[in-house]
């Protein structure tokens, strides 16, 4: 695949197997629209990022958020290695974020919960 500005395009990594598949699944039951702002809580390896950053295309913007510094800095490190120009990795607990009230058209936390990163008996 080649990109318009005969850029090849290059696909990110994320955890891989299901993950692709559910991340693609759960953006395209997603009434998202071009050029929308995005924040993805809880964005792990990608999964939902990365169809998420396609989505909303070029005039759009994808911020995800993720607690395991791991995660973030291999999501951050394939944002960067695959040029992708709309879409960042932040480590940062979604429970403290700085944003300003409506800097976003839509949050998503696809995959929040796995690998016991948030307990939903003590954070109701």
């Amino acid at each position: 695949m080649i990109a318009s500005d005969s850029i090849p395009v290059l696909t990110p990594k994320t955890w891989g197997t299901f993950w692709d598949i559910f991340g693609e699944m759960l953006v395209g039951f997603m009434d998202i629209p071009e050029g929308a702002k995005i924040l993805d809580v809880g964005s792990g390896g990608g999964s939902v990022l990365y169809p998420l950053a396609k989505r909303v295309g070029p005039n759009g913007h994808v911020i995800g958020v993720e607690l395991c510094e791991h995660c973030a800095k291999k999501t951050a490190s394939e944002i960067e290695r695959c040029k992708i120009k709309n879409a960042e990795s932040i480590l940062l607990d979604a429970r403290q974020t700085e944003f300003a009230d409506a800097s976003f058209d839509c949050v998503t936390a696809g995959f929040i919960g796995w690998d016991d990163y948030f307990d939903f008996q003590k954070n109701k």
